[in-house]
């Protein structure tokens, strides 16, 4: 077993229109035995390609996925700092008024 745990890849949700789309195997007869050695070798020259293609659309889903994850961070922690910096300007406008 390897030490390394691999981190697990974001992805987003269906009709994200930054979302990525593949085909799913059309062909389960393949890899049976059951068909020409020429059928197989397009078939499986077929599915590393859908395999690449899988990979780089979950490669980008996570980058776009993290990056919206950081921007959603910076505005709440923005958010977070002008809401005490607001209320530490208001209890000191209040009690100096007192």
């Amino acid at each position: 077993m390897s030490s390394v745990n691999e981190e697990t890849k974001q992805s987003l949700p269906p009709g994200d229109p930054q979302a990525g789309n593949t085909t799913h195997d059309t062909a389960p007869v393949f890899q049976t035995g059951t068909v020409p050695d020429v059928e197989q070798e397009a078939y499986d020259e077929r599915e590393k390609a859908r395999q690449e293609q899988v990979d780089a659309i979950a490669e980008a889903e996570d980058k776009v996925a993290k990056e919206r994850q950081a921007g959603t961070d910076d505005a709440e922690a923005k958010a977070s700092t002008s809401k005490a910096t607001a209320s530490k300007t208001t209890s000191s406008s209040t009690s100096s008024s007192s």
